[in-house]
């Protein structure tokens, strides 16, 4: 049975992801968007967030998208708030200059880690290593120096010991967090997996020190 989160958590843990809030003036609006019809499961979640919370929105939208980049066609999920004065209280701590930043106050919480990791962790077994596992989140988006400061939370909230790595990509330069050791990567797994909804179970991975535990684990 999947854990539910508290709505607060799935939020901030949608907006330490993709998600962004739109609309610096004015009326500013929660945006979700993310690739895959299989994402329709997560953002349905983060509507009864919203709901719970007494904020309106459009519903989960589905559209044929074509990649800029492969040109191939792909089913585009979105999930766009109403105005509400809790999405304009968010969009002034997340966006205190206007730019995305981490804020120096956020609960890193199992729930939050949870959303964080459905809408941009990975897990992946290693080319001919299959009993070790390696786990990022992607956070090249925000500066270094939150970058460091999710690093830190992590370490004192939650335990577990991630490294700041640069990489260069299509979307931008910038820090990804990454996770390998054995007990790390596990760690992040139990922390998270009550939360997984069916969907993303997939990126539950557990690492083992020897390939022969992997297997007598099977």
């Amino acid at each position: 049975m999947v854990t539910k989160a508290a709505p607060m958590e799935v939020l901030n843990g949608a907006l330490l992801s993709d998600s962004h809030i739109a609309g610096n003036r004015g009326s500013p609006y929660l945006k979700v968007a993310q690739a895959g019809e299989d994402r329709v499961e997560w953002l349905t979640l983060i509507e009864e967030a919203l709901v719970l919370l007494g904020i309106r929105t459009t519903g989960v939208k589905i559209t044929n998208r074509i990649n800029y980049y492969t040109r191939k066609q792909y089913r585009h999920c979105e999930l766009l708030s109403r105005a509400h004065p809790m999405i304009k209280a968010l969009r002034a701590e997340w966006y205190p200059n206007g730019q995305k930043r981490v804020p120096k106050n956020l609960a890193l919480t199992p729930g939050v880690v949870a959303h964080w990791f459905i809408g941009d962790g990975s897990s992946t077994r290693l080319k001919g290593r299959e009993h070790y596992v390696k786990s990022a989140f992607c956070t090249q988006g925000f500066p270094d120096d939150d970058v460091y400061l999710l690093a830190s939370m992590l370490l004192d909230e939650l335990d577990i010991r991630a490294n700041c790595n640069r990489v260069s990509r299509i979307n931008g330069e910038g820090l990804v967090l990454n996770i390998s050791a054995v007990d790390e990567v596990n760690k992040l797994m139990d922390a998270v997996e009550p939360y997984m909804l069916p969907s993303f179970i997939y990126k539950i991975k557990r690492a083992f020190w020897e390939r022969t535990e992997m297997l007598q684990q099977a």
